[in-house]
């Protein structure tokens, strides 16, 4: 079922105030949840509320402080949006403690490559974002995490193959075991929900017009990728013509349980 089914699915059953993605490798402070849900009661104007990083290894051991880039706390979401789109990062803030009456007015997280950035972007358009300075979450890194999990496409030996290149990761197929063989073309479709994003948002005329003129340096920054996606895509067609579809199921449950390992589960609080 993968990962966007997962997170989508607990969101459609969540009946609670404040929802919150969770995955099984990752940890928490004991004060995480309660600093968060503290913020969002004081602060209408809050979406989203998160803590400091703290990265660590396999093994428990300290890796490092993650410092954000990103500032979310703007009262104008253009600015916010801004940050969402233009600044490199990792999206930890997913992780964060989200305002269930903010996630309803949006579409649920979708089951594709950059889906949680996606959703962030949308967030970032209804209301601010609020970091807790403590280091209160805990990013595990290790070989089995989704961010390392390759397409099947490049797991199975190939005669010929166009090229190694792979799109952002975690891979379509972590999203969705059932896109082992598509087409996905992820860039192209992060630019496409983008401009859905600005399109439905709740904002004027004008900074709608904002939102969609930022879109054109995001372009720039990502045209390589872009190009990288039509020469992923042309593989992957050689890799359909190379193996029939039944022949990709038994990889295709393989990617699955390797998965499992990052796959996150999602916790609603009332």
């Amino acid at each position: 079922m993968g990962a966007g089914w997962n997170i989508r699915r607990v969101y459609e059953l969540a009946t609670g105030k404040y929802f919150k993605q969770a995955a099984v490798d990752d940890l928490l402070e004991p004060d995480f949840l309660g600093r968060c849900v503290e913020i969002l009661e004081s602060d209408p104007g809050c979406v989203v509320a998160y803590a400091s990083t703290k990265e660590i290894d396999v093994n428990g051991a300290f890796i490092k402080n993650y410092v954000t880039p990103t500032k979310f706390d703007s009262n104008d979401p253009v600015a916010r949006f801004r940050e969402i789109l233009l600044v490199p990062s990792w999206c930890y803030q997913i992780f964060g403690v989200m305002r269930m009456s903010a996630l309803r007015q949006i579409p649920p997280q979708g089951s594709y490559v950059s889906a949680d950035h996606v959703l962030l972007a949308r967030m970032s358009l209804l209301g601010r974002f609020h970091e807790v300075p403590e280091h209160l979450f805990i990013s595990r890194h290790h070989t089995g995490q989704s961010i390392r999990t390759l397409p099947v496409r490049l797991q199975r030996p190939r005669r010929f193959r166009l090229t190694n290149r792979y799109p952002r990761l975690p891979c379509p197929e972590w999203w969705d075991p059932m896109k082992t063989r598509a087409l996905t073309f992820p860039e192209f479709r992060q630019l496409a929900e983008y401009f859905l994003s600005i399109y439905r948002a709740p904002l004027g005329a004008g900074q709608k017009l904002r939102c969609f003129l930022m879109l054109l340096p995001w372009i720039k920054i990502h045209f390589k990728h872009m190009l990288k996606d039509l020469l992923i895509a042309a593989d992957q067609v050689l890799y359909n013509l190379q193996f029939a579809d039944t022949a990709s199921v038994d990889v295709r449950v393989e990617t699955r349980c390797e998965s499992v390992n990052r796959r996150p589960s999602t916790t609603s609080r009332q």
